[in-house]
């Protein structure tokens, strides 16, 4: 999509469409995102020339297969429908928790595009293909009917959370600086992520560590065996490093109930004050 300046709808909610000095920003319409159409995305160019480069090649690219949308669609909706049935998934988690699995790492592999890392050629295979003529409609769809009212609903939750939760050494909270907070996710810093997923695990709260697929390349590098590299200090990033290392993804969700949160944010609060206790025991 070639768009220089940015978009305005009189009739609608402004919509950030990336910073104005950017000459490329991508728009992700996966599973795990507000606005889905469970798969497909969108490139806003702002160079000319560049787009028409960009559309040469990408016209070159086959076309995804309907049948292969159709299955994803399957998928996900099967996955949907058990998630959200309580006389299903309550018994369920009864069992998974019983004999200690890990349903997490399951759910959020089945939800991603990729549930196994592919080689390079597959990787660049899946991703160079124009979208199917139903994953077109269904992009359409969304851009016709996107309802602002949960991406609000979400902000009201995520901000009551934020308000009552204790400021302790052993959580901090990240992004409040930024301009736009929808609060897609809702990461806590904290010192020790195991055994806070853990704790939380035990009340029945399902903190989740691996949602997030961002590594820091230089610790990729060094990490791999075949490759011996030396990464001096000046490109170290030991800020990354620690915040991919320590972050947890608490289940904050427009449609939690409130009594829900408040749960939630009393068990966060009480395993916060636990861990720093143990840590203050310790250095003693």
């Amino acid at each position: 999509m070639y768009c220089p300046t940015r978009i305005e709808n009189n009739n609608e909610p402004s919509c950030y469409m990336g910073h104005p000095r950017s000459h490329l920003i991508l728009y992700s319409f996966g599973v795990l995102k507000f606005c889905t159409s469970l798969g497909g995305g969108l490139a806003k160019i702002s160079d000319y020339n560049l787009y028409t480069k960009m559309l040469d090649i990408y016209r070159k690219d086959p076309i995804q297969e309907i049948q292969q949308y159709s299955l994803n669609v399957k998928k996900y909706f099967y996955l949907y429908w058990l998630l959200n049935a309580p006389y299903v998934i309550k018994p369920l988690m009864y069992f998974v928790r019983l004999l200690n699995l890990d349903h997490m790492s399951f759910v959020v592999n089945r939800l991603r595009a990729f549930s196994k890392i592919p080689n390079r050629e597959e990787l660049f295979f899946s991703l160079r293909r124009q979208p199917c003529r139903p994953l077109l409609a269904f992009l359409y769809h969304r851009f016709q009917t996107y309802d602002y009212k949960q991406l609000e609903m979400q902000k009201e939750k995520a901000n009551y959370v934020l308000n009552n939760l204790e400021k302790l050494s052993s959580i901090q909270l990240i992004g409040m600086n930024c301009k736009l907070k929808n609060f897609w996710l809702f990461p806590i810093i904290v010192s020790k992520p195991d055994l806070f997923v853990q704790i939380l695990s035990k009340y029945h709260i399902d903190a989740y560590r691996g949602t997030t697929q961002l590594n820091v390349i230089t610790k990729q590098l060094t990490d791999t065996d075949n490759i011996p590299i030396s990464i001096d200090d000046y490109h170290k990033c030991p800020n990354a490093e620690y915040l991919i290392e320590h972050v947890i993804y608490l289940p904050v969700h427009c449609y939690v109930p409130k009594q829900v949160l408040n749960q939630l944010i009393d068990i966060v609060n009480k395993t916060a004050k636990q861990i720093e206790q143990y840590h203050l025991r310790s250095k003693l």
